[in-house]
């Protein structure tokens, strides 16, 4: 009795509103300043597994900027975050231009993160997100560390993320021309 009434609460808890809430799908947005689109998928877990230390990776796509996507990469505690790197399949991406300049810290005690902005272009993030295996750099003032997900690296929440956030930027760029 007690086995099938945690059996119904857990498939409960796999309803898509709790799945949002702990890995966010991505999100269609009207820009109230100008009415164009964005296209965000907030930051998740880029990390495959728990011998590497603890990353999220946020992307997003502006319909008035169509051929850059800006990522945010973040770490868990207070740091302040200097730079991204991504080594997609041997192609390596680095120096990414900031678009923040400061470090956006969330959270209180034990659970807080730290996270920046930073930009690249659609062809870049393509070579991402297409990649096998792909090691992302996040760098500290003074040190880094890396991480890694996609299809080789099967334990990341990001490698469910990435593809349907280029299926609609597909689209978004499609019904554009």
């Amino acid at each position: 009795m007690i086995c099938a009434a945690l059996v119904i609460a857990l498939a409960g808890c796999a309803s898509q509103e709790f799945n949002d809430a702990l890995t966010p799908s991505v999100e269609l947005i009207k820009d109230d300043f100008d009415g164009t689109l964005i296209l965000r998928q907030k930051p998740v877990g880029a990390t495959s597994s728990m011998s590497e230390p603890v990353h999220t990776l946020g992307f997003e796509w502006l319909q008035k900027d169509p051929d850059r996507i800006y990522v945010t990469a973040g770490v868990f505690g207070t740091h302040a975050v200097i730079g991204v790197a991504f080594n997609a399949d041997g192609f390596v991406m680095k120096d990414l231009e900031r678009a923040s300049y400061t470090t956006s810290f969330k959270g209180q005690d034990f659970y807080r993160s730290s996270s920046s902005r930073f930009v690249m272009t659609w062809v870049d993030f393509l070579r991402v997100a297409n990649a096998r295996s792909v090691k992302m750099r996040v760098s500290r003032i003074n040190d880094y560390a890396t991480s890694s997900f996609g299809p080789d690296h099967p334990g990341a929440i990001v490698n469910t993320k990435l593809a349907p956030f280029v299926a609609q930027v597909q689209a978004l760029r499609a019904a554009k021309k």
